[in-house]
């Protein structure tokens, strides 16, 4: 029987569930996504993935708060998944854990970024045309190029 992935186990975990929760109560949403933010910030081991990190909460806030559409409702689960499974500090390999406790953090998170490639980039289109006072601009194609360049 082979082994299951970061990525499948993060899928079949409780991390789906609890984003529809956070979806349903945007306050909590931001809250969250400031949560991701600071978290991603103080741990200079996750400094790569700071701009996914935030372009993934702007994405969800933006289809939240009725900003974005012609989403789908699997890309914005997993958004808010990605950035609830990275502030916990009990997942997958805890975070207490040395070194991979924070790497098995930015795999799901450039994993997340891989998978949702194409709605990220028409989200980053769409927001370089329709930016919003209240939500930090993020360019998808600088992103990609710091991680190209890896």
């Amino acid at each position: 029987m082979r082994k299951k992935t970061i990525w499948e186990r993060f899928l079949k975990g409780k991390w789906i569930r609890k984003a529809k929760r956070y979806i349903e109560n945007p306050s909590t949403l931001k809250e969250l996504i400031t949560k991701s933010l600071e978290y991603a910030e103080s741990h200079d081991m996750l400094s790569g993935i700071i701009a996914k990190v935030k372009l993934l909460g702007n994405y969800s806030i933006d289809v939240v708060q009725n900003k974005y559409h012609g989403y789908s409702k699997r890309s914005v689960l997993l958004c808010v998944a990605g950035l609830i499974y990275l502030i916990s500090p009990i997942d997958l390999i805890p975070d207490f854990i040395p070194v991979t406790g924070l790497l098995d953090d930015a795999v799901v998170i450039g994993y997340i970024f891989t998978q949702l490639h194409e709605e990220l980039m028409k989200y980053s289109k769409f927001k370089s045309t329709h930016p919003f006072s209240d939500v930090e601009d993020v360019d998808y194609e600088d992103i990609k190029e710091e991680t190209d360049d890896k």
